[in-house]
This record gives C-alpha cells, sequence and structure tokens, in this order.
C-alpha cells in the first residue's frame, strides 16, 4: 500500500459516480486529471511517547511484505456489492499463465456456462498479502486511545502536489501491543464537503483490517469495506461494498521463490509493488455475474 493509494478507492469512485451520471465522461477525464487527495488532520490528538512511536514504526517494519514470491500465493476473494450481489472469485497462478483467476460463484450459487464465458477478471488486482506502510508520516502520528491489549492512532499521509481534501478527511490505525500486530487503517470524511461547485460529497468511509495468516507468515487483508454517497442537485448516488480475501495457499510456491530479494523490483511494473487496491463498481462489470 503507497500513499497514492489512499485515496485511491475515494478517487475512483467519484470518477465512476460523477461520469455515470453527472456529466460526459470525457469531461470527467478532464477534471480528474488535475485533481488530487491528500491526507488531513485528526480528532482530539495526544502527543504519542517515543517507544509507543518507536512500537508502531517496529510493527508496520516488520509487517511490510515486499517479497515477490508473496505474488504466488493463491487466495480467494468475494466482493459484495451493495443492492447488486456478490462474486467469488480465485486466484492462483497454478492455473497457468493468464487464466490466474478463475470464477467460483455468482450470488452464492456455481455460475452459468455464460457466466463463465462472459467472466473477465479484473487487470492488475493487488494482492492482500503484499503491504507497505510508506505513505506514513510518523512525524504526524497522534495517540488517539489505548486499551489493555490495543492502541490507536491517527495519522496523514506524506504531501504530495494539491491538496483536495485538507481538513477533510481522517486517517487512523489500531495495532495489538500484545501480539504487535496490525489489526486496522480506518479513513473517512468528518462531515460533508464540497468536491467541485456542482458535487457534495455527504460521506466516505473505508476500512481494512489484517490478520495474521500462517501460509505467508506475516500479516494479510483480510478485509475491506467502502462507502460513498454524493450529490449533484437533486441527483445522489452510493457505492457500498466489501472485499473479503480468505484461503491462502502458498504451497506451490518454491522454495527458491521464498529467497528471493526481499526489496521490490522496481523494473517491474509499480502496480506490483502497491499493497493491496481495492477495485470499486465501475471494475465489476455485470457482464461477468
Amino acid at each position: 500500500m503507497k500513499q497514492s493509494e489512499i485515496y485511491l478507492p475515494i478517487k475512483e469512485a467519484l470518477f465512476t459516480v460523477f461520469c455515470s451520471v453527472f456529466v460526459p465522461r470525457w469531461l470527467c477525464h478532464f477534471i480528474f486529471f488535475w485533481v488530487s487527495f491528500s491526507a488531513v488532520g485528526v480528532v482530539h490528538p495526544r502527543e504519542v511517547e517515543s517507544d509507543m512511536l518507536q512500537l508502531l514504526k517496529d510493527v508496520l517494519a516488520s509487517q511490510t511484505s515486499y517479497q515477490p514470491f508473496l505474488n504466488n500465493c493463491a487466495y480467494t476473494q468475494v466482493t459484495a456489492v451493495e443492492e447488486v450481489g456478490s462474486l467469488q472469485e480465485r486466484y492462483d497462478p497454478s492455473f497457468g499463465v493468464g487464466v490466474e483467476w478463475k470464477l467460483q460463484q455468482v450470488n452464492g450459487q456455481k455460475p452459468s456456462d455464460q457466466q463463465l464465458d462472459e467472466y473477465e477478471p479484473t487487470p492488475h488486482k493487488r494482492h492482500p498479502a503484499v503491504l507497505n506502510f510508506d505513505f506514513i508520516d510518523f512525524e504526524s502520528v497522534q495517540l488517539l486511545d489505548k486499551f489493555e491489549t490495543k492502541s490507536v492512532f491517527s495519522f496523514k499521509v506524506l504531501p504530495h502536489s494539491s491538496s483536495r481534501l485538507e481538513e477533510r478527511v481522517t486517517h487512523q490505525l489500531t495495532i495489538d501491543t500484545d501480539t504487535e500486530l496490525l489489526v486496522e487503517m480506518r479513513s473517512s470524511a468528518l462531515e460533508s464537503f464540497r468536491m467541485f461547485p456542482w458535487m457534495r460529497v455527504l460521506e466516505y468511509t473505508s476500512s481494512s483490517s489484517f490478520r495474521f495468516e500462517e501460509q505467508t507468515n506475516n500479516v494479510v487483508l483480510e478485509q475491506f469495506k467502502f462507502k460513498l454517497k454524493v450529490q449533484s442537485g437533486k441527483d445522489t448516488v452510493q457505492h457500498e461494498y466489501t472485499k473479503n480475501f480468505s484461503d491462502f495457499d502458498c504451497s506451490s510456491v518454491s522454495a527458491g521463490d521464498q529467497h528471493l530479494d526481499s526489496e521490490p523490483d522496481k523494473s517491474k511494473d509499480e502496480m506490483d509493488d502497491y499493497g493491496p487496491q481495492i477495485e470499486t463498481l465501475n471494475q465489476i462489470d455485470s457482464t461477468n455475474w
């Protein structure tokens, strides 16, 4: 997961909603060309002690997973779209080059022959076992709450060009201080705001939950939830979906692969080095159902 991906789901969903309902798509391409997003302030933060900050850094560093072999671990992905249905897919490189994805279920049922024929997996899906956290501005980290076994922090992402969401969205992450594992990351809009003079974001929330996976011997993304509600004039459109990742299997990964250089290969498509990207509704084509 990189800094640029913090707002990728909301950016793509805004693009989808806005272009499909409110304006011609060519105009959307022009508008979103110059729109970029950044992180924001926090609510009632407290100074974080140096030992807690170091613990947070150590937790995230230990769970950063650059290892290329992780991309060859199989897993199941279930996407549930509010008021649309669900789609279960299986990723497994052992299926063969170009056919790594298979459709397993549509709305909990075995897919029909037509659905199998029309199925086209979304390209460049991020692997839920490949994570990194270099987008976090550790100088901005504040302690929001501390429980017996969990600590909740707020953070900003590292600065980049423009600040379209300045003071609009907050970011939080939770770690288990006993197990020293990342538990959750969450982003939300503090209140409704105008993205453009003619469009208002009424609601935005996203959350990622993580768990330890024996197959990868590290933390993996277990669930991603996303909700975006926008209004333009009298029209209101909402995107809401959940993605669950399970049944990881690294048994087909060779021992040689597991000893590859742990640093990311910058010569490869940069998509491979990102953390999990969560696709938006426009990427779940109805023809695949």
